[in-house]
C-alpha cells in the first residue's frame, strides 16, 4: 500500500507567519506576551500568551467578509491563502483535495460570547450572523466555501490530541482510497474562556516560561495558531510532480480509561502501546529514531511521557519540547509540533528549550540551551490528553 507524504506546509504561530519563519526561529528562545483583556472581557489578572506576531488577517484576506468570521477561521484561511491558494486555483474540479480540520474547541470565544449575550440581553439581541461561529466546524465550512473545496469537509475534536488525530484521520482516508490528497489542518484560537478555566484549575505558569518535565508540574502558557499540510498518496504526488517534504511512516492512537492525577495515568501504558505500534507500522526500531517530539507542557502528564520515553528509547534519546516555543495550543499543538519536527529533521539538529531553575524528571535526554546534532531521518511526534486519548506518528525526512 502506498504511504502518505507531505508536499506542502504552512504555519502561523508565535514563531512567525509561514513555515520558513518557523524554521528560522524554532531554535531560538521565544518569549510570550502579556495581556490583560481579551475580546469582550477583562481577565482576572495579567496573563502570558504565545500568539502570532503581527498577525493581521485583513492584510492577507482583504477586509471584505471578515467582520463576522471568528479568529480560528481567520487563522485557517490565512494559512491557506498564503501557501495553498495558487495551488488550489490551478487544479481541475476532480483533483481538488479534501479538507480535514482538527481543533479542540473551534471558536470557543464565539460560542461563549453568543451564549452570554443571549442570557444578558435576550435572544432577540444577538447577531444572527454570528451563529455560524458557534459550531465547531465553522473554520472548515468557511474555508470550503472560500476555496471551493467540495470533496471532504471534516472536523475532528479529541482534546489535546486533536492535531495528531486529525493527521491520522487524513492518512487513513487516503489509505482507504477515498481521496488521493487532503489539506489537513490543526488549529486553535486562544479565548478568555480558556484563560478562565485554566486559572480556576491552577494550570497556568506564574511567569513567562513553560518548564517541561518538571518533577513538580509548574503549569503551561496558552498558545494559539495553525499548521496546514497537503497530505497526499505518495504515487499520486509523484504522478503530479510534487516532491515530498516528509513521509508518514507509521501511526497509532489509543485511549486509556485508567485516569490518575488530573486525569493522567502516570504509568503511560497506552502511550507506550501507541508508540510501539507506530514504530511497528513504520518497520523501524526505537534506535532508528533521531529524536522524540514529546508534547510535554509541565502538567502531570509529563511524568507518564518521561516514563514511556525512557522505557522505549532509553535515557540517551534526544527529546524536544516545542510547546515551550508556542505554548499549549490545544488542537494546533500536534500540527505545530509536526511542522517543528520536520523543520528540525531538515536542519539536522534538535531545537533546545531555554528554561532554568527547576528540577527535571530523570531518565530522559531533554535538549536544553543549544541545538543537538542528529544524523538520522526519522522522528516520532507524541500527543496525549488528560481525558485518556493518546497518539504517535513516525515521520521521515525526504
Amino acid at each position: 500500500m502506498s504511504k502518505s507524504v507531505i508536499t506542502k506546509i504552512n504555519t502561523i504561530c508565535s514563531l512567525g507567519i509561514g513555515f520558513d519563519a518557523m524554521k528560522k526561529n524554532i531554535a531560538k528562545d521565544i518569549s510570550p506576551t502579556k495581556i490583560k483583556s481579551f475580546e469582550m472581557y477583562d481577565l482576572p489578572s495579567e496573563q502570558y500568551i504565545f500568539t502570532a506576531p503581527d498577525f493581521e488577517p485583513k492584510d492577507i484576506l482583504g477586509k471584505k467578509g471578515l467582520r463576522t468570521l471568528d479568529r480560528a477561521t481567520k487563522f485557517l484561511m490565512c494559512a491557506i491563502e498564503t501557501e495553498f491558494k495558487e495551488y488550489l486555483e490551478g487544479l481541475p474540479e476532480e483533483e481538488r483535495p479534501g479538507l480535514m480540520v482538527a481543533t479542540a474547541f473551534g471558536s470557543v470565544e464565539s460560542i461563549g460570547n453568543f451564549i452570554t449575550d443571549s442570557i444578558r440581553f435576550g435572544v432577540s439581541a444577538v447577531n444572527p450572523g454570528l451563529f455560524g461561529n458557534t459550531v465547531i466546524n465553522s473554520p472548515a465550512g468557511n474555508a470550503n466555501i472560500r476555496y471551493n473545496i467540495k470533496n471532504l469537509s471534516g472536523t475532528l475534536s479529541t482534546g489535546l490530541t486533536s492535531g495528531i488525530e486529525g493527521l491520522i484521520y487524513a492518512c487513513d482516508h487516503i489509505a482507504q482510497g477515498y481521496l488521493p490528497s487532503i489539506l489537513y489542518a490543526g488549529l486553535e484560537e486562544a479565548a478568555s474562556y480558556q484563560f478562565a478555566s485554566a486559572i480556576a484549575e491552577n494550570c497556568l505558569s506564574t511567569d513567562d516560561k513553560i518548564r517541561p518535565f518538571s518533577q513538580i508540574p509548574q503549569g503551561y502558557i496558552l498558545g494559539e495558531g495553525v499548521g496546514v499540510f497537503l497530505v497526499e498518496n505518495e504515487k499520486y504526488a509523484d504522478k503530479h510532480g510534487r516532491k515530498p517534504i516528509a513521509s508518514i511512516e507509521g501511526y497509532a492512537s489509543g485511549f486509556d480509561p485508567n485516569g490518575g492525577v488530573y486525569g493522567y495515568n502516570i504509568d503511560g501504558d497506552v502511550i507506550e502501546h501507541a508508540i510501539r505500534e507506530a514504530l511497528r507500522k513504520a518497520h523501524i526500531s526505537p534506535q532508528d529514531i533521531a529524536f522524540v517530539a514529546s508534547s510535554a507542557n509541565s502538567s502531570y502528564g509529563d511524568l507518564a511521557k518521561a516514563r514511556v520515553i525512557s522505557r522505549v528509547f532509553g535515557a540517551d534519546k534526544p527529546v524536544a519540547c516545542y510547546k515551550q516555543k508556542f505554548g499549549e495550543a490545544w488542537g494546533a499543538s500536534g500540527a505545530l509540533s509536526l511542522a517543528a519536527a520536520i523543520a528540525d529533521l531538515q536542519k539536522k539538529s534538535v531545537s533546545p528549550i531555554y528554561t532554568d531553575g527547576y528540577s527535571k524528571i530523570d531518565g530522559i535526554n531533554l535538549i536544553k540551551k543549544q541545538e543537538f546534532p542528529i544524523d538520522k531521518d526519522y522522528a516520532i511526534v507524541l500527543s496525549s490528553s488528560p481525558d485518556g486519548n493518546c497518539a504517535a506518528v513516525v515521520i521521515k525526512k525526504q
